[in-house]
């Protein structure tokens, strides 16, 4: 055996053989199915392991579908009731703003209804103190009305004493009925035509036209609302005058004794005239002795309603009207007086006559005061016994005039249950304030009974 190392020679190479050849493709035919297998077996093992993973993802899948299923059915089932619980909440919303807007509607109707109630409560109290005024109202004019024809009766008599204590007695009953009345009415209850009013320091006395009290009525008040019936100021009339027609009385002060002026019929003359009495306190009683009266003007169709003046420097003066006479219409005359007030002291002027329209012929009932620059008159026109009775003013320069009216008419007339004022005179307070005593009719009773 030698020990040389030889090179082995490829049996696979070129010089190899057929037998060799085949044992080669064998060798690869081998290994190629034995790779086939391997692929197989694996391709085999992949596949189910796929089909295993597919089936698992299949029911995962089916599982999450279901899920999904039951989620989507949950979501829906929320949904509907979230839907439900909007419309419920709509519902409740518009419930409440339902019984809001009828509680609203309800607390106004209960405020409406307070204030209803209120209303009622206090028309029923009005009522009740209204009920009460009316029947003591009733009950006073109840009793006034029964003095005042126990009045008449003792007029129809002739006793004169007893017709004033007649209304004496009822004079409270009858300021109670006036009171009742409330309002700027009447503050004299009884007929108390043309007054006059004459303040003597801190009181008052007004007269008037003869009525009830006698010839020339007097009361007496400290504060021009509530006024005390004194009787008759004028208890005895002189021999050559009438009865029963003593018109429009006025008052004059003097030192220590007071000058009344007053209308009566002159019997001889056959006219109304002038007269004048005297007196040492102003309630009377006057005492008329004179042989005649002091203005009776049968020129100018004799003379009525007379009205004194005081002017600023001290002289006496005294207004009238003058009656119709001769065709010509009345007019107002004025006159000065002497110092005593108990003669005239000149002849008379005329100051105005009737020339306006709501006038109708008539001016009568004169009063003059001083104002700034001149003097004011007042007078009266129309008919006396109508509504159309007024008051009429004119500016004069003197008490003897001349004196103008303006055209605009009267300055007091009739008003609400006011009618005819007429009569108007002027007088002061203890101010020196300007008032004016006036008399009317009250509505419905317009017109002498």
């Amino acid at each position: 055996m030698t020990n040389v190392l030889t090179p082995i020679p490829d049996r696979t190479g070129p010089g190899a053989g057929p037998r060799a050849t085949r044992v080669r493709t064998r060798a690869r035919r081998a290994s190629w199915v034995a790779l086939v297998a391997v692929l197989a077996t694996a391709s085999v093992g992949a596949e189910v392991a796929l089909g295993a993973s597919l089936r698992h993802a299949h029911a995962a899948h089916s599982r999450g579908e279901d899920t999904l299923a039951r989620v989507n059915q949950l979501l829906r089932a929320v949904d509907a009731q979230l839907n439900a619980a909007v419309a419920k909440l709509a519902g409740l919303r518009h419930d409440i703003a339902t019984r809001t807007s009828e509680l609203n509607d309800a607390s106004r109707a209960l405020a409406q209804a307070q204030d209803a109630l209120r209303v009622v409560k206090s028309g029923v109290a009005s009522a009740a103190v209204q009920a009460t005024a009316n029947h003591t109202q009733i009950s006073a004019l109840a009793e006034c009305l029964g003095g005042a024809q126990q009045a008449v009766l003792h007029l129809d008599t002739g006793d004169i004493a007893g017709a004033t204590g007649a209304l004496q007695w009822v004079q409270g009953a009858c300021n109670d009925a006036l009171t009742a009345a409330g309002g700027d009415g009447p503050v004299f209850p009884f007929d108390f035509a043309d007054p006059f009013v004459l303040r003597v320091g801190s009181t008052y006395y007004a007269y008037s036209t003869n009525a009830g009290a006698g010839n020339v009525q007097v009361i007496q008040s400290d504060d021009m609302r509530h006024w005390q019936l004194l009787g008759n100021a004028l208890p005895s009339l002189p021999a050559w005058a009438g009865t029963n027609a003593t018109w429009a009385p006025s008052v004059l002060a003097r030192n220590g004794y007071y000058v009344l002026y007053y209308v009566v019929p002159d019997m001889a003359a056959g006219q109304r005239c002038i007269a004048s009495a005297v007196a040492l306190a102003p309630q009377g009683p006057f005492v008329d002795s004179s042989p005649g009266p002091l203005v009776c003007r049968t020129d100018l169709g004799g003379a009525i309603d007379p009205s004194p003046l005081v002017d600023p420097s001290g002289n006496v003066w005294l207004l009238w009207r003058g009656e119709d006479h001769g065709g010509q219409k009345g007019a107002i005359y004025s006159a000065p007086l002497t110092p005593d007030g108990r003669a005239l002291a000149g002849g008379p002027t005329a100051l105005i006559r009737a020339d306006q329209g709501w006038e109708q012929g008539v001016v009568e009932a004169p009063s003059m005061t001083a104002i700034p620059g001149g003097f004011a008159l007042l007078y009266s026109g129309n008919d006396w016994n109508s509504r159309s009775y007024a008051t009429g003013f004119a500016w004069c320069a003197t008490p003897a005039g001349p004196c103008t009216k303006p055209p605009r008419g009267p300055v007091l007339a009739s008003h609400d249950a006011v009618a005819g004022p007429g009569g108007a005179e002027f007088f002061t307070d203890p101010a020196g304030a300007e008032w004016i005593a006036y008399h009317a009719y009250t509505v419905p009773n317009i017109g002498y009974p």
